[in-house]
């Protein structure tokens, strides 16, 4: 399962990836002439939407929770609250229709006193 999970999250990273680098497409190509003629879709679109995001967020906790050198940093969280911020986190960053309104990862790190 957590093979699973590090395979989707690739996946993930990897269509941003190629949709970034134009995915080899040669100039004056059918894809070059379809893709201008489309309108681009968001990588929230790409990677399924919500319910996809949803999926991979309630996987990650689950692999999150069973791990030791991980699971201590979350043991008093509220574990429904921490899935919705990262839903709602991954919607916005991928162009998605969700706001974020937690703190950024800076703040977040910060407030740990580190």
């Amino acid at each position: 399962m957590r093979e699973n999970l590090r395979i989707s999250l690739l996946f993930a990273m990897g269509l941003g990836t190629l949709s970034a680098c134009g995915k080899g497409e040669q100039a004056g190509s059918a894809d070059t002439t379809q893709a201008a003629a489309a309108p681009a879709r968001s990588l929230y679109d790409r990677l399924g939407g919500r319910a996809a995001i949803v999926a991979v967020v309630d996987s990650f906790v689950v692999i999150a929770a069973a791990d030791g050198r991980i699971n201590q940093k979350f043991a008093r969280s509220d574990v429904a609250r921490v899935k919705t911020m990262l839903v709602d986190q991954i919607c916005a960053q991928t162009g998605g229709p969700c706001t974020y309104t937690g703190r950024s990862m800076k703040e977040a790190f910060e407030a740990t006193g580190r």
